[in-house]
């Protein structure tokens, strides 16, 4: 009888948890906010300072305004793999179509995979292209 208890308790802690897990499985929308400020972070900390004196002045405004185009490129550039319980995000993004043609290929691409869970995000692999 214990022995049936302990299977019981188990399987409904084995249920909840997979019911936690499904009903807090981040969205598309949630990870395209999370992936613009995190990329707009990135830029206005590693790229502006990178820029140029003369560039470095309104490199973060322009970063600023342009937050839906920075949004709709992370959409765009991304593919999600939905496991119901998480999901994967597999981004491939290059900033070549934001620029002019002329300097296409002068800045680095990114593959970067993150995982949803609990309504949270985390980077699992991030590598320069």
């Amino acid at each position: 009888m214990k022995h049936f208890r302990g299977l019981t308790i188990a399987g409904i802690l084995l249920v909840g948890t997979g019911a936690a897990l499904a009903i807090t499985n981040p969205r598309s929308e949630s990870f395209d906010r999370y992936a613009t400020e995190r990329l707009s972070e990135y830029l206005q900390t590693e790229a502006c300072p990178k820029a140029g004196s003369l560039l470095e002045s309104t490199c973060g405004r322009v970063v600023q305004d342009n937050q839906a185009a920075i949004t709709t490129l992370v959409s765009q550039s991304t593919r999600r793999e939905n496991y119901l319980l998480w999901s994967v995000y597999k981004t491939d993004l290059s900033l070549d179509p934001l620029l002019p043609s002329l300097l296409d290929g002068a800045l680095p691409s990114y593959h970067v995979q993150t995982i949803g869970v609990f309504n949270g995000f985390h980077i699992i692999k991030a590598e320069e292209r």
